[in-house]
């Protein structure tokens, strides 16, 4: 039986293992996805992405887990390197400027490695209250700055709202 996009969609996000197959097919009621055992025209097979997710006390202390934490998951992947650095700066600014770095405040990371194509790192914290970019020394954002040198235009950005922030980068593959 297929299943609608959407509900696929859905269901992929679920159960988000890193060794799940789709099969992307192509029946008489047109496109469609399936799991499983491939029926009908078989165009190509799509990997779900592994994720990773932990949580941490916001605490200075814990930046140094956060860098264990994706070195460890990411060992082996080429741009392992670059979301150590980018966990670590959104990390600290995570503890030090928003509501997680609070005694008994927390923070989340998580890394998401679609294969052959982006690794996604992103950080979620417990909001703050408005802020505004300062530049006392003529030099933006510093930490965000060297997220945008790393990650590259457009690819990292800021979604939420004074409840909670959710700072993200996506790293693309290097070519071949």
């Amino acid at each position: 039986m297929l299943l609608g996009v959407a509900f696929l969609r859905i269901l992929v996000r679920a159960r988000r293992t890193g060794e799940q197959q789709i099969d992307l097919l192509e029946g008489a009621g047109g496109l469609g996805w399936r799991m499983g055992e491939g029926v009908g025209v078989h165009l190509g097979v799509v990997r779900a992405p592994a994720e990773y997710i932990c949580t941490f006390d916001g605490r200075a202390d814990q930046i140094g887990q956060v860098r264990a934490f994706l070195a460890g998951i990411l060992d082996g992947y080429a741009v392992a390197d670059d979301a150590v650095l980018i966990g670590d700066e959104l990390t600290s600014n995570a503890v030090r400027h928003s509501n997680s770095g609070k005694p008994g405040g927390k923070f989340s990371v998580r890394a998401e490695v679609h294969e052959r194509d982006y690794l996604w790192v992103e950080v979620e914290d417990e909001g703050s209250p408005p802020w505004t970019p300062r530049y006392p020394d003529g030099e933006t954002w510093h930490g965000l700055n060297i997220v945008q040198q790393v990650a590259g235009e457009g690819n990292w950005g800021i979604d939420g709202c004074t409840r909670g922030w959710v700072v993200w980068a996506r790293l693309d593959w290097p070519g071949p």
